[in-house]
């Protein structure tokens, strides 16, 4: 169960209208960087999500993209590696 802080830590995350069209985008299937060029580019499981890939649906630089998604990781909305 999430505490107090972390629904707050959430809520600021997607309280940014950049970071909540990240989001809906990334759970949307709206970005997506193949991570093995054999695998159809339907195929979900081998897709995943890259800074580059979601830059382009931005006016801002990849600097910029990371800190969002740092503010999203952050609050424990994605993951990263």
């Amino acid at each position: 169960m999430l505490n107090m802080e972390d629904k707050i830590k959430i809520f600021k995350a997607l309280g940014n209208e950049t970071r909540f069209k990240i989001f809906k985008n990334i759970f949307t299937g709206g970005y997506a960087c193949s991570i093995d060029d054999t695998q159809p580019k339907d195929d979900i499981i081998a897709q995943a999500t890259c800074v580059t890939s979601i830059a382009e649906h931005f006016d801002f630089a990849l600097p910029t993209i990371s800190r969002h998604l740092k503010e999203l990781k952050d609050a424990k909305i994605i993951t990263m590696t």
